[in-house]
């Protein structure tokens, strides 16, 4: 006898689209990183991708990337711009990020990330677009 079981996974797959704003075209790369859950929140990203920055730019400093990965049904998306492309976040030797920040939402956390609460999007598996601008959070 066959039996047909459907499992249940908490991710939606669809489209998302992330559009960064504040990098310079042809220098460097985007790390994003994307956190389903508060207990999950910079210790386990639900997905993660490095993208370089293309040489030629939206009109105002602007490029989008799509994922169509499953992704959680609330989630948080956290974004460095690595202009030295060094696969690190470079810091202040206080410990604050010495290149671009941003999240979803546009939020800023006050001495490290904001919190997951802050950041979070609900996510339905609709095709849904988010805008992030990208900031340092001490000028050089």
């Amino acid at each position: 006898m066959f039996v047909a079981a459907t499992l249940y996974t908490p991710f939606a797959r669809a489209e998302l689209a992330l559009e960064f704003v504040g990098v310079t075209a042809g220098k460097g790369q985007v790390m994003v990183s994307i956190w389903g859950s508060k207990d999950t929140y910079f210790k386990q990203a639900a997905w993660r991708a490095v993208y370089p920055v293309p040489p030629v730019l939206a009109l105002d400093g602007r490029f989008s990337i799509t994922i169509t990965e499953p992704l959680p049904p609330e989630l948080a998306v956290s974004v460095f711009y690595d202009a030295n492309a060094n696969n690190t976040l470079d810091t202040h030797w206080f410990g604050l990020p010495a290149e671009a920040v941003g999240s979803s939402n546009n939020v800023q956390g006050r001495f490290g990330p904001p919190a997951f609460k802050d950041a979070k999007v609900a996510y339905s598996g609709a095709p849904q677009s988010l805008v992030i601008h990208l900031n340092k959070l001490l000028s050089d």
